[in-house]
C-alpha cells in the first residue's frame, strides 16, 4: 500500500493492475471492480457479456478482468476463456511475466470445472515462463496450486512432491515470505490429513489459521481449507468446534455466492458426520440449488453429466443422506453408479461413493458383492495413501468391519487404516446398540418426540416404544433425558 500511495495520481496500466490485485488480495472485490471500471470502463467488469473489440484494452486490464472472474460468483464462461486465448495470442513470446500470469490465472476456472488435465497444462506453461523470467516467487504459487490439485483429487504423495518444489522456490526468493510459509504449512497439514492424520490440520487451525487474510486464500484453496479444517476438527474436537470453524467463514461476507453455497454444504457435511442426520436433512433441503430431493429421485443417468463442482457436492450430500436413511431403497444403487460414472469426480469422492455402495449392498443382502467392493476400495486407499475418506465415512465403515459376514475371504487380508476407531465422534451402529436403537438415540439427541421418531424411521409408534425400551435397558436408564446423558458419558455420542 505504501508503494501504491506514491503512484496516487499515476493511472498507467501497470499501476492500475497492481492496485486491483491489492484490493482483491485484501478481500475487497467491490473496490477492485471500481478500480478496473474507473480505469477502463464498465464493460470490463460486466462478466455476463463478452468484450467488444478486446484488442483496444491494455493487456493488464484484460488480465485483471480475468482475475475478477475468479473471485466473482459467476461460473466460468467460454467467452472469458476465449478472451484469455486472444490475450495470449497478442502477447509477445518474450513477455514471460505476463504469459506466466495469464496461464496461472487460467488454473482456477479449469480446476473449478474439473478439467484437471487442462489445469496441469496451464501450470506447466506458467512454470516455463516464470522460470524464463527468473521469478521463483511466482513459480511458488503455481507449485502450490498443483499441490492443491493433488489434495482435492486424493493424491497426497503427488501433493507432497509439489510442496517440496514450492519450498525450493521460496528458498530462491530474496525477500521475507511469512505468509507464503503459512500456505506451505496449511497444505502440508492438508497432505497429512489426506493420509489419515488429522492432528496437523487441527494444530494449524487452532494456532496459525487466524493469521491468514481471508482474501489471500484463492477460491480453490479456501474451499480446501474449509473442508479439511472442518472435518479434522470434527474428528478430533467434535461438532461444536467444527461448526465454530465453519461459522468463522460465514462472517466473510465479501465471499461470492458460490463460496457461501460451499459453506452451507460444509455445514450439512459436519452435521452428517456428527450423526445429526435429521438436522442435516433439514439444512440440505433448505439449500437453494436445483439439486434437491425431487431432482435426485428422478435424476437417473443425469448424475453422470453434472459439471459444476457445487452440483456434484450437493448430489454427494444427498446420496450420503439417502444411504443412511433409506439403504434398502431399490433405486439407490443405480443413483450411486450413475454419479460414480461422472468423469469430473475426484478419486476421494469415488472412494466415498464406493463406501456408501458397500453399505447399501450389505443392507440389501448382497453380502459377497459388498465384501469384494469393500476390499477393493480399501486397497485403492492404501495404494494412493488416501485414507481421509475412510475416516470421514467411519459411520458407514465401522459397522461393516464388525460384521462377521463381511470380514471373511478377501477382507481377512486387507489392512485397516489406523485412527479409524479413535476420535471425538462415535461411529453410527458400532458398539452395543442395534442399528435401529442407534437411530432412535440420535433422534432423541435431536429432541424428537416419539411421533417424530416414528416418522423419521418409518415405523409405528409401538415399534418406537419397543426400540426405546431396549435402548433404556442397555444404557441402564429409565427416561429420555437420562438416556442422552448416559450415551454422552459412555462416549456413544
Amino acid at each position: 500500500m505504501d508503494v501504491l500511495d506514491r503512484f496516487e495520481n499515476n493511472r498507467l496500466p501497470d499501476v492500475v493492475a497492481l492496485d486491483f490485485l491489492v484490493a482483491v488480495k485484501l478481500g475487497d472485490v467491490s473496490r477492485a471492480e471500481r478500480i478496473l471500471a474507473t480505469a477502463g470502463g464498465a464493460a470490463l467488469v460486466n462478466l455476463g457479456q463478452p468484450l467488444q473489440a478486446s484488442e483496444k484494452y491494455p493487456p493488464q486490464y484484460l488480465f485483471a478482468r480475468f482475475m475478477l472472474a475468479t473471485y466473482r460468483s459467476e461460473p466460468p464462461r467460454q467467452f472469458l476463456l476465449d478472451e484469455a486465448a486472444q490475450l495470449l495470442a497478442r502477447t509477445g513470446p518474450r513477455q514471460h511475466l505476463l504469459l506466466g500470469a495469464i496461464y496461472n490465472a487460467l488454473l482456477e476456472p479449469h480446476i473449478r470445472q474439473g478439467r484437471l488435465a487442462e489445469a496441469e497444462d496451464c501450470a506447466l506453461r506458467a512454470l516455463h515462463h516464470y522460470d524464463a523470467a527468473e521469478a521463483p516467487y511466482l513459480s511458488f504459487f503455481v507449485h502450490v496450486h498443483r499441490a492443491m490439485m493433488g489434495l482435492t483429487t486424493g493424491n497426497p504423495r503427488e501433493a507432497t512432491e509439489c510442496l517440496s518444489a514450492a519450498e525450493r522456490s521460496l528458498e530462491k526468493t530474496a525477500f521475507e515470505t511469512v505468509q507464503e510459509e503459512r500456505f506451505l504449512a496449511l497444505l502440508r497439514a492438508g497432505a497429512a490429513y489426506e493420509t489419515g492424520e488429522p492432528q496437523a490440520m487441527v494444530d494449524f487451525v487452532e494456532t496459525e489459521f487466524s493469521q491468514f487474510a481471508f482474501g489471500e486464500l484463492w477460491p480453490s484453496i479456501a474451499a480446501l481449507a474449509l473442508a479439511h479444517g472442518a472435518d479434522a476438527l470434527l474428528q478430533l474436537r467434535g461438532q461444536k468446534a467444527a461448526m465454530q470453524f465453519v461459522d468463522r467463514w460465514r462472517l466473510q461476507l465479501w465471499r461470492s455466492r458460490r463460496f457461501q453455497l460451499l459453506i452451507e454444504q460444509r455445514d450439512v457435511a459436519v452435521r452428517q458426520g456428527a450423526q445429526r442426520w435429521r438436522d442435516a436433512r433439514t439444512r440440505l433441503e433448505g439449500i437453494a440449488t436445483r439439486i434437491g430431493r425431487l431432482w435426485m429421485d428422478t435424476a437417473g443417468d443425469n448424475l453422470a453429466d453434472l459439471q459444476d463442482f457445487e452440483d456434484i457436492v450437493q448430489a454427494l450430500l444427498w446420496l450420503r443422506q439417502q444411504a443412511l436413511e433409506a439403504p434398502r431403497d431399490a433405486a439407490l444403487p443405480a443413483r450411486l453408479v450413475a454419479l460414480e460414472a461422472n468423469p469430473r469426480l475426484a478419486l476421494r469422492q469415488r472412494i466415498c461413493l464406493q463406501l456408501w455402495s458397500v453399505w447399501v449392498d450389505r443392507r440389501q443382502g448382497r453380502i459377497a458383492q459388498a465384501r469384494q467392493r469393500l476390499a477393493r476400495t480399501l486397497g485403492v486407499c492404501a495404494t494412493h495413501q488416501c485414507n481421509a475418506p475412510i475416516l470421514e465415512e467411519r459411520s458407514f465403515l465401522l459397522p461393516l468391519l464388525e460384521d462377521p459376514q463381511i470380514m471373511r475371504g478377501e477382507m481377512e487380508r486387507v489392512a485397516i487404516p489406523r485412527n479409524l476407531r479413535s476420535g471425538a465422534v462415535a461411529a453410527f451402529g458400532a458398539g452395543p446398540l442395534s442399528r435401529q436403537e442407534w437411530r432412535a438415540l440420535l433422534l432423541l439427541v435431536e429432541g424428537c418426540s416419539n411421533k417424530e421418531i416414528a416418522r423419521e424411521m418409518v415405523v409405528s409408534l409401538p415399534t418406537v416404544k419397543f426400540h426405546l425400551k431396549n435402548l433404556f435397558r442397555k444404557l441402564a436408564v429409565s427416561d429420555r433425558k437420562s438416556a442422552v446423558a448416559a450415551a454422552r458419558n459412555s462416549s456413544l455420542i
